[in-house]
């Protein structure tokens, strides 16, 4: 990926491929997660997305996509580490004409830079449609149980952290928000946030260069807001908090969320990637094998990196009479791990599978833009061969090592 800076914090990020039959452009609007901000932020993509006014309602947009040969558009709030990303994305069909470039870019300055207004206010009709899409959003964080346990488990845990934050806001905002100040916030972090363009595709640098001036050099810019990497934090408690739910389930939940200190570039991050898929990355994990399948106290368990904050979160449906029990067989795991109980078999085919995600990957636009987001974002200046190759040089040492700085932090259950 080739970094471009264009103009006061505005940059390209290019990467370039004849691969694909389409360009796929990703903007990015920049914001360190906030709670004062938070729920304004994530009211603005559908907003902008609802209307401009050169296309003043939805069916006007649908057309002028549809026009353009079938251009997808979306626009969507991302939470990443410790930042609320507004992001626009643009998948464009190549080589079908010499202007669909420029129209792209013509269309997303009309959505973005140019929305349906009337004296300094968004239409309030509009916002109160979008509130209600937005509490319903919210409110269904509930309905899906392990996501549920998991914002939760990492609100408890990261509670003085922004990474508490939840990325798409808090209904208990909706009331001070109106057309007029949401419009205000929406000029100020216009002038204040970083902006990015993330491209993939073969069109040539230079015209990207060209149309980002043209339909984005916002004036009156001010000093950027600079958003820092989030803190590896380790755990400090002498025993792990625990937290505990009653919800109208059938089946009890266990997230744990455990610190580890580790980087989350270079090698040593990939030293733990590889460690996570050994324990509870999969099928072939020892927590599947050891805890689900022998053991028979789980209908599922699993691990995965928060890889911002360096975070291994362990989820796992059990009844409740079984907590503790699973509990304890988790940390003897992990224990077991630290303690050097890895076979070859099991580094060995941990690499398979990471390596076949990472060549899969390849195949999708969308994928590549998120690895590259992620990479530039953390400062990790490695490509997806790269990151292959550092995968295959992971030793069984380096996996123990890694297991040794896990430490459970906090403990959330759902009965």
């Amino acid at each position: 990926m080739k970094t471009i800076k264009i103009d006061n914090g505005l940059n390209l990020q290019l990467i370039e491929t004849e691969k694909f039959k389409t360009t796929t452009i990703c903007m990015l609007i920049r914001r360190p997660l906030d709670k004062k901000e938070v729920t304004f932020n994530s009211l603005l993509p559908n907003i902008l997305s609802r209307a401009s006014k050169k296309y003043d309602c939805i069916s006007k947009i649908n057309a002028k996509l549809e026009n353009m040969y079938g251009t997808i558009f979306n626009a969507q709030i991302v939470k990443m580490g410790e930042e609320q990303i507004i992001q626009f994305y643009l998948d464009i069909l190549d080589d079908i004409d010499p202007n669909i470039l420029e129209e792209n870019f013509e269309f997303l300055h009309e959505i973005v830079l140019n929305p349906l207004e009337e004296n300094g206010s968004f239409n309030e009709q509009f916002l109160k449609l979008e509130k209600e899409n937005l509490k319903n959003r919210i409110e269904s964080r509930i309905n899906n149980k392990s996501d549920y346990l998991k914002l939760k488990c990492v609100e408890k845990m990261c509670e003085n952290e922004p990474f508490s934050i939840y990325g798409d806001g808090y209904i208990d905002d909706f009331d001070k928000i109106n057309g007029k100040n949401l419009y205000d916030h929406y000029q100020e972090i216009l002038k204040t946030s970083c902006i990015e363009f993330v491209v993939i595709g073969k069109q040539k640098e230079d015209e990207l260069i060209k149309n980002i001036k043209k339909y984005f050099s916002i004036k009156d810019r001010k000093e950027i807001t600079i958003i820092k990497l989030p803190e590896i934090i380790s755990s400090k408690k002498e025993k792990p908090t625990i937290e505990k739910e009653e919800l109208d389930i059938v089946q009890g939940k266990i997230c744990m969320g455990i610190r580890t200190n580790i980087k989350n570039t270079g090698m040593e991050f990939y030293n733990f990637v590889i460690m996570n898929e050994i324990l509870g990355g999969g099928t072939n994990s020892k927590l599947f094998r050891n805890v689900r399948e022998k053991e028979s106290l789980c209908y599922n368990i699993f691990s995965f990196i928060y890889r911002f904050k360096s975070i291994v979160m362990i989820q796992c449906g059990v009844d409740k009479e079984n907590f503790e029990k699973t509990i304890k067989l988790i940390g003897n795991e992990i224990n077991n791990l630290s303690n050097g109980d890895v076979s070859q078999d099991e580094l060995k085919n941990a690499k398979i599978g990471l390596l076949k995600n990472f060549e899969s990957m390849k195949d999708y636009p969308s994928s590549i833009v998120n690895f590259y987001i992620t990479q530039y974002m953390l400062g990790d200046k490695d490509n997806i061969f790269d990151v292959m190759e550092k995968i295959k040089k992971v030793t069984k040492d380096d996996v123990c090592n890694c297991a040794k700085k896990l430490k459970i932090d906090t403990i959330y259950l759902l009965s």
